[in-house]
């Protein structure tokens, strides 16, 4: 398992386990070491749904709701990120900067406009929203989202839904993703 080190304390273990190497002191496995352990340090995870021939129905309110039915999580690199799609919700388990995105394709009311969040803890994460409004009744359109956020360890990332009146929407496919570099 990879330890976490500031990006300073990554350089000076650098520079001290490869040198220029003048004196032929840098061995194999010094080179792997650093690799493994400090390079290999990122972590994304996922949580989606994907099945427009049988699509799940949600009712959307103005007041802002969890949107629930994941079906699968994907978890990659080390446990910063812990994708859980029975909870609906992404688990960070490392301080730090992340990207969270989130991206839904859905049918709805004609000129309805949908609006999706992402949130930490309940809370939505400033400017990390989407919204799509459907041509007419039958149309399939998406609401994308990607932003930068600063997520403390234990933060829970859920992806929320409302509109401005009482209507049910059919989601053929959602993603909720979060993903940390090195």
């Amino acid at each position: 398992m990879a330890t976490e080190k500031s990006e300073v304390d990554l350089l000076a273990e650098i520079a001290t386990l490869i040198p220029n190497n003048s004196s032929r002191q840098v061995s194999p496995l010094d080179m792997r070491t650093v690799l493994e352990n400090q390079v290999v340090q990122g972590a994304m995870g996922a949580i989606y749904f994907s099945d427009p021939g049988n699509p799940i129905s949600k009712d959307l309110v103005s007041t802002p709701g969890i949107i629930t039915g994941f079906t699968n999580s994907t978890p990659y690199g080390h446990d910063a990120i812990v994708p859980d799609h029975t909870t609906d919700q992404i688990q960070v388990n490392v301080d730090g900067s992340y990207l969270v995105g989130l991206n839904i394709t859905f049918t709805g009311p004609q000129n309805t406009q949908f609006t999706f969040f992402a949130t930490l803890d309940g809370v939505v994460i400033p400017v990390a929203s989407g919204s799509a409004t459907p041509a007419s009744t039958n149309d399939a359109v998406s609401a994308t989202m990607t932003v930068p956020a600063g997520i403390p360890a234990g933060g829970r990332i859920e992806l929320w839904g409302a509109t401005a009146n009482s209507d049910e929407i059919l989601i053929q496919a959602m993603s909720l993703w979060a993903y940390r570099g090195r």
